[in-house]
């Protein structure tokens, strides 16, 4: 009996250590925050991790400068006009001057 106690002792504290060794598998190392900005959450170089659904795209138009800031401030406020349903935008900023955003809805769990 005595033996049958100390392979049990021996067992669980085996587990135990198993358990505790293991690592978290908690979000992936590329998760982050998101700024939101007038209701709209901005994705700028990536893309959600939720499943999203794209519901247009929204042109750059006229702006006076070629500054990030005001490349985003216009794209959220065409979208805001264009899209009042979207929850999120990805812009989308190229090198020629053709940038644009990609209004979202996030699909529901």
């Amino acid at each position: 009996m005595k033996y049958f106690l100390a392979l049990i002792a021996c067992f669980t504290l085996i587990f135990a250590l198993i358990s505790f060794n293991k690592k978290d598998k908690g979000l992936p190392l590329a998760s982050a925050l998101v700024t939101q900005v007038d209701g709209l959450y901005i994705f700028t170089d990536c893309l959600p991790i939720n499943q999203f659904d794209s519901i247009g795209t929204v042109d750059l138009g006229f702006i006076s400068g070629t500054q990030y800031d005001n490349i985003k401030t216009n794209l959220i406020k065409r979208t805001k006009k264009q899209f009042p349903e979207a929850e999120g935008l990805i812009l989308k900023l190229k090198k020629n001057g053709l940038d644009y955003g990609i209004p979202i809805v996030f699909k529901k769990q």
